[in-house]
């Protein structure tokens, strides 16, 4: 392997030829087969990669987070050398560039044209809007020509998207998700969907038990690179959510493709009945945890499909797992990529309910009487890990009905999880969590009271809170919060099919009843606007006379 040059900017010590072409590859294109690498050749082509303190404070993202996107860019640096690439590397805990890191990406790449002696560049198209917005800046300012090449870390272009998106009437997900079974011929027989049917939700919504077997995730011990990353994170960034202990991830391609062995083998079998099931030991459970690996490009979106599909062909898979999550990845990863880049940057500032509460306090340290948003949060600071059903059922149950301002719950979820990216967080929170769209995306609110909670997780058993109470002492505040949340809203919601019900059911309550619900909604969400938490303050002790 070739050794780095004690130079700044941290290239392996060989210029590119003279007037040749120089690639950057964004944090998040980690891809050796992708477009952008894959007509390199390392004689010629060096290679930029840069570590922008701008870009990793956009957000004070978990420290978890942090190690493994710089442990995952170093480790992809290194095996570029080992292919014999001239790399020039900006880290920002290498005095020699530094300075560079801390200005920003153009400020790097200006120091790669000159140091390199390329005569042009090329980069990817970014996958976030700022991001975007940053590389097209770079390109107007800079005087090196810079070619920007269609992003292909997605199976269909954002264009493409639209187009379709604008030439049906229906342009639901699940329209999409059809078309794009069929256009693949993914679990289809001819025409047809295997098993008859489109989707197996039905199956896929099973309780949990309570000594159900979880499988162990598989751990990797940090290596030299990674150590030095998580003394770096744990200097410069002493203030972010979270910590680096007992951080063993896979930050490698080798190592990602033990991680999705593992998932074909130990739990996709489950993956399917349990997805939507909570426990408070674990916050993985069946889940694959690929999704920040797809999206800084170790994976690729086809090759976990084709080994999905393929685990189902050979009997190591049920149609259901198999089918629910080819939904998530061909389907709803798919969905919301386009669909987020038809709305921006617009669709970030929408405000459906106009709810304008900064996120409390307990969101934040967990300090709640609520084991079940106790669990997820502690879980959550602990591992920058939930599954996708706890951040939509749990935290963002409860920020929609106290009313968490929709552009905060989105920043919140950008600094909180690992694979947060904005291209997914933004119509998630927008469009499913909050429903801030009005219905763009969700046909519904996904507010639920505690019977949802005590249905699908252990959470209830020796909470604080009676789940099957409604008001009074000790009543769950999910439940009166659930109906004030249809009371004040039913206004706005009554057009809604899905929500005829719990309107007319709200309605159809004594007027006794409504007052309490109010009541009790409005005194809880005045403690929480003034301590942060729903726990009762104790009273200071009385001094002995």
């Amino acid at each position: 392997m070739v050794g780095k040059a004690k130079t700044r900017g941290g290239s392996n010590g060989r210029k590119g030829r003279v007037g040749a072409l120089g690639v950057w590859i964004q944090n998040d294109q980690l891809d050796h087969h992708g477009a952008l690498p894959r007509a390199l050749d390392p004689k010629t082509n060096p290679v930029c990669l840069i570590e922008s303190v701008p870009s990793l404070t956009r957000h004070r993202f978990h420290k978890k987070r942090l190690v493994l996107v710089l442990s995952m860019v170093r480790h992809f640096a290194e095996e570029l050398r080992a292919r014999g690439f001239t790399v020039f590397h900006y880290q920002l805990d290498q005095p020699e560039s530094a300075e560079l890191c801390e200005a920003g990406e153009e400020a790097c790449l200006r120091d790669f044209v000159a140091r390199s002696g390329i005569a042009r560049l090329r980069a990817m198209e970014a996958a976030e809007y700022d991001a975007q917005m940053l590389l097209l800046s770079v390109v107007a300012g800079m005087e090196t020509p810079i070619e920007v090449i269609q992003n292909d870390q997605f199976l269909i272009h954002r264009e493409t998207f639209s187009d379709w998106f604008d030439s049906i009437p229906d342009p639901s997900m699940e329209s999409f998700y059809r078309k794009r079974r069929r256009e693949t011929g993914m679990l289809m027989q001819e025409d047809q969907p295997l098993g008859g049917r489109w989707n197996f939700d039905g199956d896929n919504r099973v309780p949990p038990t309570g000594n159900m077997p979880i499988p162990g995730s598989l751990v990797f011990e940090p290596d030299a690179i990674t150590r030095r990353v998580i003394e770096t994170v744990e200097r410069r960034f002493p203030d972010h959510f979270g910590d680096t202990e007992e951080f063993s991830l896979p930050v490698t391609r080798e190592q990602v493709l033990a991680w999705l062995a593992e998932f074909l083998s130990q739990r996709l079998r489950l993956f399917g009945m349990y997805q939507d099931a909570m426990l408070a030991k674990s916050n993985r459970m069946y889940h694959s945890f690929l999704s920040p690996y797809l999206n800084h490009g170790l994976l690729r979106s086809a090759e976990v499909l084709k080994a999905v599909e393929e685990a189902y062909q050979n009997g190591d898979a049920p149609l259901n797992s198999t089918e629910g999550f080819i939904r998530q990845v061909l389907g709803w990863r798919e969905y919301l990529h386009g669909f987020y880049w038809m709305k921006m940057p617009e669709y970030r500032e929408i405000n459906f309910f106009d709810c304008h509460r900064s996120i409390p306090q307990l969101m934040k340290d967990g300090d709640t009487n609520l084991k079940c948003l106790k669990c997820v949060i502690d879980q959550s600071r602990r591992d920058a890990y939930a599954h996708h059903i706890q951040r939509l059922m749990v935290i963002g149950n409860f920020a929609l009905l106290i009313g968490v301002e929709p552009k905060a719950m989105v920043r919140w979820m950008m600094e909180m999880y690992i694979d947060a990216a904005e291209w997914a967080a933004v119509p998630n929170v927008m469009g499913m969590t909050l429903y801030a769209d009005g219905g763009e995306v969700g046909s519904k609110p996904y507010a639920a009271s505690a019977h949802y909670i005590d249905k699908m997780s252990d959470y209830c058993h020796g909470c604080h809170y009676r789940e099957r109470k409604r008001v009074g002492e000790k009543a769950c505040p999910l439940n009166y919060l659930y109906w004030n949340f249809v009371g004040v809203h039913q206004d706005q919601l009554k057009g809604n099919p899905r929500m005829q019900t719990a309107i007319q059911m709200y309605r159809h309550k004594s007027p006794a009843e409504r007052k309490l619900i109010e009541t009790s909604s409005q005194q809880f969400l005045e403690q929480l606007d003034a301590t942060g938490t729903d726990r009762r303050l104790k009273k200071p002790a009385r001094a002995a006379r």
